[in-house]
């Protein structure tokens, strides 16, 4: 019962995280927390792309210590995972992960900096737009979080573990007492 109670805490830790990354908007990105530099394009355009840099790259440096980013998405996007370290020390930890495991494929641990580049369109700043559209669907495709899990839920699940426990030393314990059937007999005489 402990465990659950302290599942319920530990998974309102993300709550807040999970509604920041559910509500974030192309809008809420703040320009202070961001670069952006315009480059020659290989994209579409014609002549128009060998006059006018309209290439655009979004640059958020230092993005592990930006504090616009809640931690939680801050791990996500920069590690791969974020561990909700519990307050008890006998309850399991709640881990956040991204799906493959791994951090942004925007992200560049040798400087710390998030990347994201677009030169799509003829026009600079629809290339920033584009890019700011890209960061904030990155950044909502990579984090995922776990929900708060019901205490049916979890009772279900302690009952199918300790019956799989039950069910494995049970086979344990036959092929125990096999091998020890296929040993010859001791004649000790004492």
């Amino acid at each position: 019962m402990l465990f659950t109670k302290v599942l319920y805490r530990r998974a309102d830790r993300f709550a807040s995280a999970r509604q920041w990354v559910r509500e974030l908007r192309v809008s809420d990105v703040p320009v202070s927390i961001y670069r952006v530099r315009y480059d020659r394009s290989s994209g579409p355009g014609g002549q128009n792309v060998n006059k006018v840099s309209t290439k655009c790259t979004l640059t958020i440096p230092g993005i592990s210590r930006c504090e616009w980013f809640p931690s939680e998405v801050r791990g996500l996007l920069t590690k791969g995972v974020c561990v909700a370290n519990p307050d008890e020390s006998n309850a399991k930890q709640i881990v956040a992960s991204t799906l493959s495991g791994r951090p942004s494929s925007y992200y560049y641990p040798a400087n710390d900096k998030f990347i994201v580049r677009a030169d799509e369109t003829r026009s600079r700043e629809q290339n920033r737009r584009l890019c700011l559209d890209k960061l904030v669907r990155e950044i909502q495709d990579t984090c995922r979080f776990p929900g708060v899990e019901n205490e049916a839920t979890v009772s279900k699940w302690d009952s199918i573990k300790k019956q799989t426990n039950k069910i494995r030393l049970e086979g344990k314990r036959q092929v125990s007492e096999k091998k020890s059937a296929r040993k010859k007999p001791r004649l000790d005489l004492y």
